[in-house]
C-alpha cells in the first residue's frame, strides 16, 4: 500500500514564514501563546483553536495574508494610527466613526490604484511585444534587402535577365 506524504498546509507554512522573518522560536510562540508544543512541525492543517490563539498573540500579522496569502504579511499601521489620534484627541465616538470612513475610502482608493496599476502593466508587456515584433520584421527587412541590393549577373549569355523581387515591405527593393 502507497503511503500519501501530506504537507503542511499554507496556513502553517505562512506562520513559519512569519516567525522565521520575526526571528521567533517555536519554542517562543508555543509558550506565548498556549498553541500545543510540536503543533506547527506536523505535516497536516491547523485548528481553528490554534489559529485563534496565534493570531489573538500576535496582532500584528494580516490575517488576510495569513489565511488566503493575499495582501502583506504585516498589518497596515493605518487603523492603529486613527485609533491613536483619535484616544489622543478626546474625539467622540460620533467622529470617529467619520475617521474611520474616510479610512475606509482611501483604502478603497488604493485598492482601486493598485488594480489600475496591474493593468497599466499588462499594457506595457503587450506593448513591449509589440515592439519586439517589429523589431523582429525590421530584421527580416533588412536581410531581404541586403539580397535584393546584390548585383545581377547572369551565368549564361542564353537566358533573359532576371528582375528583383519586391516582396519587401521597404520602397526601394525591386527597384534598379
Amino acid at each position: 500500500m502507497q503511503e500519501i506524504k501530506q504537507e503542511k498546509s499554507p496556513i502553517k507554512q505562512r506562520i513559519l514564514q512569519y516567525l522565521g522573518r520575526k526571528g521567533i522560536s517555536m519554542y517562543d510562540c508555543y509558550s506565548k501563546t498556549g498553541i500545543t508544543r510540536g503543533v506547527l512541525g506536523q505535516n497536516n492543517g491547523i485548528s481553528e483553536e490554534n489559529l485563534s490563539k496565534f493570531l489573538a498573540y500576535y496582532t500584528e500579522i494580516n490575517t488576510e495574508w495569513l489565511v488566503l496569502g493575499i495582501g502583506s504579511m504585516l498589518r497596515s499601521n493605518e487603523k492603529t494610527k486613527v485609533e491613536q489620534y483619535v484616544s489622543q484627541n478626546n474625539i467622540a465616538s460620533n467622529d470617529e466613526s467619520i475617521i474611520y470612513k474616510l479610512y475606509k475610502e482611501k483604502d478603497i482608493e488604493v485598492g482601486q490604484l493598485k488594480e489600475e496599476i496591474g493593468v497599466l502593466k499588462t499594457r506595457i508587456q503587450q506593448l513591449e511585444a509589440y515592439n519586439e515584433s517589429l523589431r523582429n520584421q525590421a530584421g527580416a527587412d533588412r536581410v531581404t534587402d541586403t539580397f535584393t541590393n546584390l548585383p545581377l549577373v547572369d551565368y549564361e549569355e542564353d537566358c533573359p535577365p532576371v528582375e528583383r523581387p519586391s516582396s519587401s515591405k521597404h520602397p526601394l527593393a525591386g527597384k534598379a
